[in-house]
């Protein structure tokens, strides 16, 4: 049986239409997440199935057996009728590649924007002085661009690798009560961070381990990592830089956010050995996080109808298993959902008594207070 009567197959199954890209967006087989309007958790195409929440990849093949539609032992070739073996021809929106003079020309109206020291303010404190350099902005894509479906304003963050060439951007809905920006994105069941159509992601403040493609640009005011040096690795851009801003100088601390926590290139893992640093995985207080403990199992539970590794804890066992100097942010008592950003704002004395500085051989999997058992 070949993917095109696979995927029509899975198709019937889930009872839902690909989008104009081919993407079938359903809940997740492995981790249960629900599926939402405007967001991509899980989806398949042609081509496999991946969740971002869980991290879970599968082949078409695959996805089919576990969801039920065929056998195990199916065999390899269909025996329907041809006749009867129906196809879906999609028409599917060509994928327009989008250039680096484009994405600056976007870049240049969204630094301008009158309102984007206020918009940022009420986001994240972020030093006028940095917000240039990073070229952060405030602005929307003009309404029926096929960048993107949300219209909405956005505070904006350029993905500029070590070589100048602008990849696209993150966006983030609007905090706080701003010009009821943020309600109006969200009753609209657009995500709260996305980024639009054509964007090529990288490791956010890559240049800190590695030049290239892969890697954003970082700012010039640190010197590079050593082999004493911290590597936090967090989830969303600003985490990155507030943690740098606070902690670079006065504690040998580098930061880098992948854009997601289900993303990694062996690639990095590789220069962070090189360069012998240590490196600890902030992700947030939450289940595909680093975990949030019991009371994070608990609260995906009561949601979901099974339970998932988290994401940190994966990262910093694999981290671990290439001979990288790694352990896990423990959370502790602090509410699910917490993340960096929250403690950077509110409290700037007590991030870094949570980093543990014995760096564990090994992680076994976690413990019911915080995130993760470092053993020692």
């Amino acid at each position: 049986m070949n993917n095109d009567d696979l995927f029509d197959r899975l198709i019937d199954h889930f009872g839902v239409e690909p989008d104009s890209d081919g993407e079938v967006r359903v809940d997740c087989p492995n981790c249960g997440k629900e599926a939402k309007r405007g967001q991509t958790h899980f989806s398949f195409s042609g081509r496999g199935g991946h969740c971002f929440v869980c991290g879970t990849s599968w082949s078409l093949r695959r996805l089919a057996i576990d969801v039920g539609v065929i056998e195990e032992k199916a065999r390899a070739v269909d025996t329907r009728p041809r006749a009867m073996a129906r196809r879906r021809v999609q028409k599917q929106r060509t994928k327009r590649q989008v250039s680096s003079a484009e994405w600056i020309e976007y870049g240049r109206v969204f630094e301008s924007h009158p309102d984007l020291a206020t918009a940022w303010q009420a986001y994240k404190v972020v030093p006028e002085a940095l917000a240039k350099w990073y070229r952060l902005g405030l602005g929307c894509f003009p309404e029926g661009s096929y960048m993107s479906k949300c219209t909405h304003l956005r505070l904006t963050v350029p993905l500029i690798d070590t070589a100048g060439t602008v990849h696209g951007f993150r966006c983030r809905t609007i905090a706080g009560d701003y010009g009821g920006w943020r309600e109006r994105c969200e009753a609209a069941g657009h995500a709260k961070w996305l980024s639009p159509a054509g964007t090529q992601m990288l490791l956010y403040n890559g240049q800190r381990i590695g030049e290239g493609p892969k890697y954003g640009v970082a700012s010039d005011g640190l010197p590079p990592p050593d082999q004493e040096t911290v590597l936090f690795v967090v989830e969303n851009p600003i985490d990155a830089i507030q943690v740098e801003m606070v902690y670079g100088d006065a504690r040998n601390v580098r930061a880098v956010a992948t854009l997601g926590v289900t993303v990694w290139d062996d690639e990095w893992t590789e220069r962070i050995r090189e360069i012998g640093c240590r490196v600890l995985v902030a992700y947030d207080n939450d289940r595909p996080g680093n975990g949030g403990g019991a009371a994070g199992r608990e609260a995906w539970l009561a949601e979901h109808g099974k339970d998932i590794e988290p994401n940190g804890v994966k990262l910093v066992n694999h981290l671990l298993k290439a001979g990288v100097k790694a352990t896990l942010m423990d959370w502790g008592g602090y509410p699910l959902k917490t993340d960096i950003g929250m403690l950077v704002n509110e409290a700037l004395g007590r991030l870094m008594e949570l980093a543990n500085d014995s760096f564990a051989p090994q992680i076994r999997g976690e413990s019911e207070a915080g995130s993760c058992c470092v053993v020692v």
